[in-house]
């Protein structure tokens, strides 16, 4: 496993907005929004403060790298309601 640091975050968003942004076709970037979409579901699916937290965390990633992604996850699957409680 590779350490986890305070910048490891940021790393992860500025790599996610490289492999978005060089996708060549709308198909290909909507593929990746639906795994996207598709991971924060599976954290969902628990109900208990960790995967609250978890799935705030990586929302938290896509909205500082591939933003579109974030805001399209954030928008259809009512997170804002999570991030409220």
């Amino acid at each position: 496993q590779y350490p986890l640091t305070e910048k490891t975050k940021m790393h992860i968003s500025c790599t996610l907005s490289v492999v978005f942004h060089d996708l060549y076709s709308d198909k290909a970037r909507e593929d990746f929004n639906n795994e996207c979409a598709e991971f924060i579901i599976a954290l969902r699916e628990r109900d208990d403060v960790q995967s609250r937290v978890r799935t705030i965390s990586t929302l938290s990633v896509l909205l500082q790298g591939p933003f579109d992604t974030g805001n399209a996850i954030l928008g259809s699957q009512n997170l804002v309601d999570l991030m409220i409680q």
